[in-house]
């Protein structure tokens, strides 16, 4: 009967500490976020950081703003030459009951799933990413978000030089 109770008392414990985990809220996502690693399906893992030189960011606004861009350093040799950050992404995501979606794709409930306030998890094609949360000031999450929101959307001067130089 003890080992009934005790086995019992376990029981309760784990799946009070798996309901805990699963209890962040969805409201966690806002802020800024770098992937730290990718685990893909033939168990091949990716380190992200300093010694790759290379970063993916992403960022959640707390009225559905996303926005995701790439970041590079240039090195050559071991001599930083430069920073590169290249925007892939602008426009929205919506986080509901465990169902995300960006950019108006289809809703998936395993493309994101909070871990803790600092890791989510999420499935992309073939591979598993851990992105963690980034600790970047507002100046700096306001530039790359800036870069983001131009991708697609020319400056004036960017718009003369396509017709100047790439026009017939």
């Amino acid at each position: 009967m003890k080992k009934l109770i005790i086995l019992m008392a376990v029981a309760l414990i784990s799946a009070m500490q798996v309901d805990a985990q699963e209890k962040v809220s969805e409201k966690e996502l806002v802020g800024a976020w770098m992937m730290d690693s990718m685990l893909y399906d033939n168990g091949k893992t990716i380190a992200f950081g300093l010694k790759q030189g290379y970063r993916q960011f992403k960022y959640y606004g707390p009225k559905g703003e996303y926005a995701a861009a790439g970041i590079s350093l240039r090195m050559k040799g071991r001599v930083l030459i430069g920073l590169e950050i290249t925007p892939q992404e602008y426009g929205e995501y919506t986080f509901k009951d465990g169902w995300y979606s960006e950019m108006g794709r289809k809703a998936t409930n395993d493309g994101l799933n909070l871990t803790d306030k600092n890791t989510f998890k999420g499935r992309w094609q073939n591979h598993l990413d851990v992105w963690k949360r980034a600790p970047l000031s507002d100046k700096t999450v306001k530039y790359i978000v800036d870069c983001c929101k131009t991708k697609n959307i020319p400056t004036d001067i960017e718009q003369d030089i396509l017709k100047e130089m790439f026009s017939e």
